[in-house]
C-alpha cells in the first residue's frame, strides 16, 4: 500500500506536469516512506550524517533544478537511505553495489515479489497460473485498441459506457513504472558477496534459486500464455492483411494511412512488451517445459 501511495503521488507530480519543486517533494516522500517502512534497519548512529547528506543534496535543485542538481538530489537520496539500512555500507564498492539494485535490479523485482507473496498450493498456485495470461493479454488488448481503430469499436461496442476510448494507456504505464521504481525502496533488501568456501557437509552451502519468477512463469503459465498471446495477435494481423493488403472498406472516419500511422507507437510498444514477457519466461534448455511450447513462441515472434 505504501509503494502505491507513492506511486500515485508520482502520478500527481509528474504526469504531465512540469518539473520544480515536485521533485523535492517526492524525495523526500521517498526516502521518509522508505524508512517507515524498514524501522528495524535504520542505524541510528548514522542519522546525522544521513540527515546532512540528504539535505545538501536538496540545496542545489532548490536554487536551480537541472540535469547535473536532478542527478545531486537522486544520489544525495539513495545514498541517505543506503546508510542508515544497510550495515554493510562500507566503501565505494558497497556504495555502488546499493545504487544497482535499487535502480537496476530492484524494479525487476515487482513481478517476482508478487509472485512470491501468492505463493502457496491450491486455489492459490492455480490463480497465479492464471495471472499471467490474464494480465499480459489484457495489455496486449489495451494497445491493440490504442493501435487498431476496429478492434476499438469492438470494444465500445461491448461496453458502451466507452470506457477504453478513455483508458489512458500512457498514464497506466506511467504508474507501472512508477510502481516498480519506488518498490526497491519499499522492500528494501541487500546483497553483497560475500567470499566464502561452501561446506559439503553444511546445508546452507547449497544455494536454492529464487522461487519468485519460477512460480509466476511456470510451464502451464507459459504455455497458457503463448496460447492466449498467439490468438490475440492472430486478430491483429488478420485485420491488417484485410485492411492493408485486401482492400476492405474501413470505418467512415478512418482512411488506410490513418489506420497504418495510428498503430506505429503502439505497436512496437506491443513488440517490446512481447519481447520482455519471450526473455523472461522463455528459459533455453529447461526440460520441464512443453515441446508445444516452442513452435508457438517461434510462431508468436514471427506475428510480432
Amino acid at each position: 500500500m505504501l509503494a502505491i501511495c507513492l506511486a500515485a503521488l508520482a502520478d500527481a507530480l509528474f504526469y504531465n506536469q512540469r518539473l520544480g519543486l515536485s521533485v523535492e517533494i517526492f524525495a523526500t516522500a521517498v526516502v521518509a516512506v522508505s524508512l517507515a517502512a524498514n524501522p528495524t534497519l535504520i542505524a541510528r548512529h548514522r542519522m546525522m550524517t544521513a540527515s546532512a547528506i540528504f539535505v545538501a543534496s536538496l540545496l542545489p535543485s532548490l536554487e536551480e533544478l537541472g540535469q547535473l542538481s536532478f542527478l545531486f538530489l537522486v544520489l544525495g537520496s539513495t545514498t541517505t537511505i543506503a546508510l542508515l539500512t544497510d550495515p554493510q555500507f562500507e566503501g565505494l564498492r558497497a556504495w555502488l553495489s546499493d545504487l544497482r539494485q535499487l535502480f537496476v535490479t530492484g524494479p525487476l523485482r515487482l513481478l517476482p515479489d508478487a509472485a512470491r507473496a501468492l505463493r502457496g498450493p491450491g486455489l492459490t498456485r492455480g490463480l497465479v497460473v492464471r495471472f499471467v495470461p490474464l494480465v499480459f493479454g489484457a495489455a496486449f488488448v489495451v494497445l491493440f485498441a490504442q493501435a487498431n481503430p476496429v478492434i476499438e469499436d469492438w470494444l465500445t461496442a461491448i461496453r458502451p459506457n466507452q470506457l477504453t476510448t478513455q483508458f489512458d494507456v500512457w498514464r497506466t504505464l506511467f504508474l507501472i513504472v512508477a510502481l516498480s521504481v519506488v518498490w526497491p525502496f519499499i522492500a528494501l533488501r541487500w546483497r553483497h558477496k560475500v567470499p566464502r568456501v561452501p561446506n559439503a557437509f553444511e546445508p546452507s552451502a547449497i544455494i536454492e534459486p529464487s522461487p519468485g519468477l519460477v512460480d509466476l512463469f511456470s510451464p502451464p503459465t507459459v504455455l497458457r500464455s503463448a496460447v492466449l498471446f498467439n490468438l490475440l495477435f492472430a486478430v491483429q494481423t488478420a485485420l491488417d492483411i484485410a485492411y492493408l493488403w485486401g482492400h476492405s472498406a474501413l470505418p467512415a472516419r478512418m482512411t488506410y494511412a490513418a489506420y497504418a500511422h495510428r498503430g506505429a507507437y503502439p505497436l512496437i510498444l506491443t513488440a517490446l512488451l512481447a519481447a520482455a514477457f519471450v526473455l523472461i519466461a522463455i528459459q533455453p534448455g529447461d526440460s520441464t517445459q512443453s515441446k508445444l511450447l516452442r513452435p508457438l513462441v517461434y510462431l508468436w515472434i514471427g506475428q510480432t
